[in-house]
């Protein structure tokens, strides 16, 4: 499947918009603007306000086109439903703009708590990506892309399978974590690390039973 250029381009404009929200604020923007934030949600790291603005939107529509052509090149993208790749195309744009509002509003003066919008918006990704992973064929962009599942389709059915609940309890876990303060951020550590782990391992396994059948 191949993207529609219309799409391409409404995406990318997209994510560019967070630009000209800051252009319009830029008088209201100190010259040092916070970008990074730690896990109690607190302000560690500061660009100019010309990186802020301009900068972070054009890095992450540079991605944005990565994933798109990146996907497009795919020789097995042919096999992938056209909903998982408007996923794909729309993530980015979220991101810019998340990504926009937690900066704009740390710059103003606004008080935020940074962990749980964060972990609200990680919550839910998972929660959509894992109604989608069962779906998904075996393809180099999307997907669990490891030597197991790339290698044999039925492994990669299967893990896929298995994944998808894996990922929508884990994101409805890091969403409730995402009100229990710092440790929520302990929380959703932890379930991250698991509902990407547990998959290869299961992978990884599947793959020696069927080398012993």
């Amino acid at each position: 499947m191949k993207y529609e250029k219309k799409s391409i381009i409404l995406t990318t404009l997209i994510t560019l918009l967070p630009a000209l929200i800051g252009l319009f604020l830029w008088n209201k923007l100190p010259e040092q603007v916070p970008i990074h934030f730690d896990f109690s949600g607190k302000v560690d790291n500061y660009s100019s306000r010309l990186f802020a603005v301009l900068g972070l939107p054009c890095i992450i529509a540079f991605f944005h086109l990565i994933v798109v052509f990146a996907t497009m090149a795919d020789p097995r993208n042919h096999q992938v439903s056209s909903k998982i790749n408007r996923l794909a195309l729309w993530i980015c744009p979220v991101v810019s703009f998340f990504t926009a509002f937690l900066v704009y509003s740390a710059a103003l003066g606004r008080s935020l708590d940074v962990n749980m919008i964060t972990g609200i918006m990680m919550g839910l990704l998972f929660v959509i990506i894992g109604n989608y992973l069962p779906k998904t064929r075996p393809n180099y962009t999307i997907g669990i892309r490891i030597p197991t599942t790339l290698n044999n389709e039925e492994n990669w059915e299967k893990t896929h399978r298995m994944a998808g609940p894996v990922w929508v309890a884990g994101g409805l876990i890091i969403l409730i974590s995402a009100f229990m303060g710092m440790p929520g951020v302990i929380i959703m550590v932890i379930t991250l690390c698991l509902i990407c782990i547990i998959p290869i391992i299961y992978s990884i396994r599947l793959a020696k039973q069927q080398k012993e059948l």
